[in-house]
């Protein structure tokens, strides 16, 4: 899932996880907004992007068409 919220950007990453029937979702810091981590959706509507991930030999995996970033969003430089 991107770490910033389709709302209006705030920090999914730093969101609390709580699960709700069965469903982990994440919750923005700024707004509350939920997000349900496997499909995105969220209860107000609005659509999170997500990923496809896997688990290897102790390794992540994330299948995205860009090449992704390991800095904290506080590192990272814009073009």
């Amino acid at each position: 899932m991107d770490a910033r919220c389709a709302h209006s950007g705030g920090p999914l990453c730093d969101g609390d996880i709580e699960e709700a029937d069965g469903v982990l979702q994440v919750f923005c810091p700024w707004h509350d907004y939920d997000f349900n981590l496997k499909t995105g959706k969220s209860s107000t509507g609005l659509q999170q992007q997500v990923y496809e991930v896997k688990s290897e030999d102790g390794n992540v995996y994330v299948k995205h068409k860009s090449e992704l970033s390991l800095q904290p969003f506080g590192q990272v430089k814009e073009n």
